[in-house]
């Protein structure tokens, strides 16, 4: 095995053990006869909504591409758009961060996007995607400080305390700084090898081109438009989730807000299986503010993240083969 795939899978280890470590301090303590009984009483209607819900979120995520590309004078099939996003988005449960190198790629197959473009572009859409979130989170802490305050000082300042006391902060957050530094060093040279293979020019060109192409919309109405939805489909598949579980359907669009959020930063984190126990920690510390019990904040988060990640397996998991098949065809038919 090659240093560069060892340092890789060391890396993709390391946050596995971070979200399994979560995973434990979320639902270490989870009672599983009452696991059942809280699964028993699920009104699965609500359930079919939110998947219903993360669909159409998808399709207009793959619209907004679609409309990111248009200004590179790239018109790729809403199909095939579909079909590379939802792909990336499966690859992403496996391997954080892959899936946007993924659908690029797949797209660069089936539309002949060239692959630095549409990569300029997914940059772009990742960089307004953080600029919501940061909105989202400044707007939840304005409008909920006492509740962000609660959070703080009440679980999360103390559990980190009593997990990593202060001398121990240091040491790590020392340790971590060298990590850093180290990587700076290792990667250094395979990043230069990598610039010297490609032609530099012409690769920054066409990312320029993909990166800029939202200052160049014929459409900024309807990009904002899709941007808008998008996040309201992240918030309504939190939100519907509460009245799938008899003992959340009080919580109020208040709750919903924060967990969109909170639970959002846990999503972005580079952990397998869309922030497997990072998500199912942040979730639950964050319902406790609502008064609601431990075991139904841990019940609802396994649910929300246990929906959407079913609704990528299996969609994404569809598109993915159906990728791998037509690169089989064309490969056969290649002469």
């Amino acid at each position: 095995m090659s240093s560069s795939k060892l340092r890789s899978l060391l890396a993709q280890l390391s946050f596995l053990i971070l979200g399994l470590m979560l995973l434990w301090m979320a639902l270490g303590r989870t009672n599983l006869d009452d696991f059942q009984r809280q699964f028993s009483q699920l009104d699965f209607f609500w359930i079919f909504v939110v998947l219903l819900i993360s669909f159409l979120g998808h399709a207009i995520r793959a619209l907004r591409w679609q409309l990111l590309l248009a200004p590179t004078d790239h018109h790729p099939s809403f199909w095939r758009t579909y079909q590379a996003l939802m792909a990336g988005y499966f690859v992403n449960l496996a391997v954080p961060r892959l899936g946007e190198v993924s659908r690029c790629i797949g797209l660069k197959r089936t539309e002949k996007v060239p692959f630095n473009t549409s990569f300029g572009t997914v940059v772009t859409e990742r960089a307004i995607d953080i600029l919501c979130l940061l909105l989202i989170v400044v707007a939840v802490s304005l409008g909920f400080y006492e509740v962000v305050e609660e959070l703080l000082q009440q679980y999360i300042l103390p559990a980190v305390e009593q997990k990593l006391p202060k001398q121990r902060l240091w040491i790590t957050l020392a340790g971590a700084l060298m990590v850093i530094i180290g990587l700076g060093i290792v990667l250094k040279r395979p990043i230069l090898n990598w610039l010297h293979k490609i032609n530099v020019a012409d690769y920054l060109k066409n990312f320029k081109q993909g990166l800029l192409s939202v200052f160049q919309l014929d459409q900024k109405g309807l990009f904002l438009s899709y941007t808008v939805l998008i996040w309201a489909g992240y918030f309504l598949t939190s939100f519907c989730c509460f009245f799938a579980y008899p003992a959340t359907a009080h919580l109020g669009i208040k709750a919903g807000l924060a967990l969109l959020a909170f639970g959002s930063i846990a999503k972005s984190l580079p952990i397998q299986g869309g922030g497997l126990g990072a998500y199912h920690f942040v979730a639950a510390q964050t319902l406790l503010l609502f008064a609601l019990p431990p075991t139904d904040g841990q019940f609802l988060a396994v649910i929300i993240h246990g929906t959407t990640t079913l609704f990528q397996l299996i969609v994404g998991g569809i598109c993915f083969g159906l990728q791998a098949r037509g690169e089989k065809k064309r490969l056969e038919v290649r002469p």
